[in-house]
């Protein structure tokens, strides 16, 4: 279950999945409570969480309930309307309110499976009826969310995805994974190839891998992807798993690096596994979500709003990018096709609240490209996930293509493609132009990727 992330860091995920509860800073009277047309489960929204609260003994989620009250009290246009539509998502962050409610009942589910049978039975229409009440409504704000989310296409590769579906395309994802799901994912995903989990100790079994898939296929509908999960003690062994791959292009890694003890610097192994890697294959890591530096000094926005640090128990993992960082600084052959992922708001024209961002870390800020990861539609978790756990299979899913179109139009082998292949997305990416104008590279590294750009690049064979 997604909520058990915030609790198992040691599984040494870099997961969105640990929501942070970042309060609103848009007044609601921006918002006409009008007639609620959100449903008729909002009239019973209020006794659901009450009736699950009584049966569990869970508090009630002050968070969850905020958020529900805000959208019942919507008055939701009856057609499309752009500002709404940022409201929505932007200032309410709308798209989190169905994970809200996911975490909220899966974590009352395993309160009320815990009690003696007798009260269970008593009890069990009951508990479902509420469950149902949340169920619908989260399906409702989903629906909403669904119709203003401008999913992929701020990445701006209609066309590269028109022509290119990532067929042949081999991308390793590293992270942990719900066995049971990927069965799921191969019997949904008809277009693409999901190998067995490949599996070194006995890694958690959760589905931020999974989610990972979702967005890898939902860009690229026929690659062939291979799961690596790995305990902390194992981890340098699924790395030579992957590394010993031949077929693998590209490794999507939204786990953390691996520390030394207590984390003071990158594990030796491991970064020389990450040094080969990343000279045979494109790695596309994931920046983080701590909204601040890689020295932990808070990202412009958070700043701005008041905030302080996420709080996010992997904020470790900054520390451990930063230390090989330094460690490859001065190798001018060193990890060239190491690229890290960072979070964009939905509409990517600003970092995330969130946000792991480069600051003044150069070696960072060129290898840093964004994309909007603030609410990326999973089909494992039928929810809008954010995190750079999240930009990053979106990066990997573009780099697919790419290499795919580069072996077909310039008809040349894979590993001869890499090259072009980082140096178009690169060149591709933008800075944003829109509110969050004026960002540096501290802030965005390289910008947002743009596929179609990137493909004009490799088809010219630059």
């Amino acid at each position: 279950m997604r909520f058990s992330v915030c609790v198992l860091v040691t599984v040494l995920v870099v997961s969105s999945a640990c929501r942070s509860k970042v309060k609103s800073s848009t007044a609601l009277s921006e918002v006409v409570p009008a007639q609620v047309n959100a449903g008729s489960a909002c009239n019973d929204y209020e006794s659901a969480v009450a009736k699950i609260a009584t049966l569990t003994g869970m508090s009630a989620d002050s968070d969850l309930d905020q958020a529900l009250a805000k959208y019942c009290s919507l008055s939701i246009p009856s057609e499309v309307e752009p500002k709404f539509g940022r409201l929505l998502l932007d200032d309410l962050m709308a798209q989190k309110w169905g994970g809200e409610i996911t975490d909220f009942v899966a974590t009352a589910d395993l309160l009320f499976q815990d009690n003696e049978p007798k009260f269970k039975q008593d009890n069990d229409a009951a508990f479902r009826a509420a469950k149902d009440i949340l169920e619908k409504l989260r399906q409702s704000i989903n629906r909403l969310v669904g119709k203003y989310n401008p999913g992929f296409v701020l990445l701006d590769a209609a066309e590269l995805r028109g022509k290119h579906q990532g067929k042949g395309i081999v991308v390793a994802v590293f992270d942990v994974f719900e066995d049971e799901q990927l069965s799921k994912q191969r019997d949904f995903y008809k277009g693409a190839q999901i190998e067995p989990l490949a599996r070194f100790g006995n890694p958690v079994g959760l589905n931020h891998g999974n989610i990972v898939v979702d967005v890898l296929l939902a860009i690229a509908p026929r690659l062939t992807i291979v799961p690596v999960s790995a305990t902390a003690a194992k981890y340098n062994e699924g790395m030579r798993f992957i590394v010993g791959r031949g077929d693998v292009a590209i490794v999507n890694m939204s786990r953390a690096f691996l520390g030394t003890e207590k984390d003071s610097a990158v594990d030796p192994e491991f970064a020389t596994l990450i040094d080969q890697m990343s000279r045979e294959k494109i790695v596309i890591k994931a920046l983080g979500n701590t909204g601040a530096d890689l020295s932990g000094a808070l990202n412009s926005r958070r700043q701005a709003a008041g905030l302080g640090p996420v709080g996010d128990l992997t904020t470790y993992d900054s520390s451990l990018i930063k230390s090989y960082l330094e460690r490859v600084t001065n190798q001018s052959m060193a990890a060239p096709y190491l690229i890290f992922a960072e979070n964009m708001t939905v509409f990517a024209d600003q970092i995330s609240l969130t946000a792991t961002v480069p600051g003044g870390n150069e070696a960072a800020q060129r290898r840093t490209i964004g994309a909007p990861a603030d609410g990326v539609f999973s089909w494992s978790t039928d929810n809008f996930e954010a995190g750079s756990s999240f930009a990053a299979p979106q990066l990997s899913a573009i780099s697919a293509l790419l290499v795919e179109a580069c072996t077909k139009v310039r008809a040349a082998a894979r590993q001869q493609c890499l090259d072009s292949v980082i140096t178009a997305m690169k060149r591709s990416a933008q800075r944003p132009a829109g509110t969050g104008a004026g960002l540096s590279p501290a802030e965005v590294g390289l910008g947002v990727v743009h596929g179609d750009n990137a493909s004009q690049v490799v088809s010219a064979g630059i």
